[in-house]
Order: structure tokens, then C-alpha cells, then sequence
């Protein structure tokens, strides 16, 4: 049988539904919220005191994530990606595939095959341009991949390029590699091995933190 709460247990006042006026306790899902950020917690806080305190949390909780989102982006380039298959004295097991895939517009109408007469032209450099972004997100995916499977460093990475779309110009840029497991980070040096465990807890906090469920709109 469900305890009927006659007053909230943070601030004492009544808690009531009528027609002059409510004050009703808050859901569980707001409460653990507030409880996760406030220093007094309560196993039940009411619209009264609990709505600012869920106002703030709940904001503080979104900014959190986002910063550990961006601690994130900032440390996985420490992962490093390898055309290697077992690079020396590496002591690693295999944690398994990641994939990446690119597609953009070029902006341009020749044929990606097309023989380029001047390679400082803008022709060229418009080219360049999209093949290193492409690049360039495919590693950042890779990375992430990577991280979500627990790996810190990346083997036998292959890179391919096409275009697609016909007429429309659109570059594709894949890639794949074998995410892997080093069990001696040391080698690749003391800042690298920082940047693991910064890693590892941003990790960790963001997964905490991700049991708690705020619509966007709020």
C-alpha cells in the first residue's frame, strides 16, 4: 500500500490537491535529479520548495553533460589510429571493428576522377578541402567507437575514397580499423596515459548522468 505524504519531508509545508490551490510532490524521476546536485537531500520534495531546485538542477545537469561531451571530443584525439598491424612492443588485445563513413557535397560539377592541370588551382583546393574533413570526421567517429568499446588506440586503419550521386558530386570518404585494448599505454607516453584516465572518467560521469531523463523543451 502506497504511504499517503501529508507533508513534504524537505520544507514541512502541507501537501494538497484541491480546487483553491495544490501542492503536490514531485515525481521520482525530479526528485533523484535534485538529490544528484543538492547538498540537504529529501526523499520527497514538493512543488513548493522542489520546483526551483529542479529548475537549477535539472539546467546544471544539461550544462554538465555538455561539457563532459566537449572534455570528451577534446581527449579521444589522444587515441591514436595506425595503418599498423602490431606496432613494436605493444601488448594489446583486440576489442573489435569500428567503421566510419563521409558524405558531402563538393560544390564542384567535373568528376572527382578528372586530371587536375593546375594542383594550386581553386579547382583542386575545393577538393582538398573536402577530402580532409571527411578525413577528418571519419577519425573523430573511429575514436568514439573506439571508446565506446573500451579500446584506446586504433590498428591497421584503411581509408577509401569515391564519389557518389552522379551528376550531383557527392565525395564519400570510409573508414575502418580494429579497435584495440593497450595494456601498456606507458609507450605512448605520460601525456597520453592523462588523457586515458580523463577519458575513462568522463566516461563514467557521463553514463552517471545519463540514467536522468530532461526533455528538451524544458
Amino acid at each position: 500500500m502506497a504511504t499517503i505524504i501529508e507533508k513534504c519531508p524537505s520544507c514541512g509545508e502541507k501537501i494538497k490537491d484541491g480546487v483553491f490551490g495544490s501542492n503536490l510532490i514531485l515525481n521520482a524521476e525530479k526528485t533523484a535529479i535534485i538529490n544528484e546536485f543538492h547538498d540537504e537531500k529529501s526523499s520527497h520534495y514538493c512543488a513548493k520548495c522542489g520546483d526551483t531546485l529542479y529548475d537549477k538542477y535539472r539546467w546544471k545537469l544539461k550544462c554538465e553533460r555538455d561539457k563532459l561531451t566537449t572534455n570528451i571530443q577534446s581527449h579521444v584525439t589522444a587515441i591514436p589510429i595506425l595503418s599498423l598491424q602490431s606496432p613494436l612492443h605493444w601488448d594489446y588485445g583486440v576489442a573489435g571493428l569500428v567503421t566510419a563513413q563521409s558524405t558531402t557535397g563538393t560544390g564542384v560539377f567535373s568528376e572527382f576522377t578528372s586530371t587536375f592541370t593546375d594542383m594550386f588551382g581553386a579547382q583542386s583546393k575545393v577538393y582538398n578541402e573536402k577530402i580532409r574533413a571527411g578525413e577528418n570526421m571519419c577519425q573523430r567517429i573511429l575514436r568514439m567507437e573506439a571508446l565506446e568499446l573500451k579500446g584506446n588506440a586504433i590498428l591497421a586503419a584503411d581509408i577509401d575514397y569515391a564519389e557518389v550521386g552522379g551528376a550531383k558530386g557527392m565525395l564519400m570518404v570510409c573508414m575502418t580499423g580494429t579497435a584495440v585494448i593497450l595494456r601498456n599505454p606507458e609507450i605512448l607516453g605520460e601525456k597520453t596515459v592523462e588523457s586515458f584516465k580523463a577519458l575513462a572518467e568522463f566516461k563514467a560521469r557521463l553514463k552517471h548522468l545519463g540514467q536522468y531523463r530532461i526533455a528538451e523543451t524544458e
